[in-house]
C-alpha cells in the first residue's frame, strides 16, 4: 500500500475507531440511551482529535514506511482491540480518559511493529 492511502485510511479509521471505543463504553455501563447520539458525535470528535494525530505520527516517526497488506491488516486489529479493552475499563464519560490512553497504545504497538532500518548495525 503507498504511504498516500495509509495517511488517507487513518483518516477515515480514527473517527470510526473513537466510535467503536465509545460505543463500547457507554453499551456496557449505561442504560439510559436518550444521549447515545451525543455521545457517539462525542465520540467520534475525540477519536478524530486524539488518535489521528497519534497514527499520522506514528506513520511517520515510528512506522517510516508503507506496510503491507497482512502488516497493516494486524496493526489497525491490535489498535481496535486495545480501543475495545480500554472502552471497557472506561465506563460512561470516564472515556475521556481512555482516548489518550488509546493514543498512547498507538504509538507503543507502531513502535512494536516496526522494523530497523537498513542503517542501523547491530553491535
Amino acid at each position: 500500500m503507498k504511504r498516500e492511502l495509509q495517511v488517507a485510511l487513518w483518516i477515515v479509521f480514527a473517527p470510526i475507531l473513537g466510535l467503536v471505543q465509545g460505543v463500547t463504553s457507554i453499551l456496557l455501563y449505561e442504560r439510559n440511551f436518550r444521549d447515545l447520539s451525543s455521545f457517539a458525535l462525542i465520540s467520534v470528535f475525540y477519536g478524530s482529535c486524539w488518535f489521528l494525530p497519534a497514527m499520522i505520527l506514528a506513520d511517520i516517526i515510528l512506522l517510516r514506511r508503507a506496510l503491507k497488506g497482512a502488516e497493516i491488516g494486524r496493526y489497525i486489529l491490535y489498535i481496535t482491540i486495545c480501543a475495545l479493552v480500554i472502552g471497557l475499563g472506561t465506563p460512561g464519560y470516564l472515556l475521556m480518559v481512555g482516548y489518550p490512553l488509546t493514543a498512547v497504545a498507538i504509538l507503543v504497538i507502531a513502535y512494536a511493529i516496526r522494523k530497523p532500518s537498513p542503517d542501523v548495525v547491530a553491535p
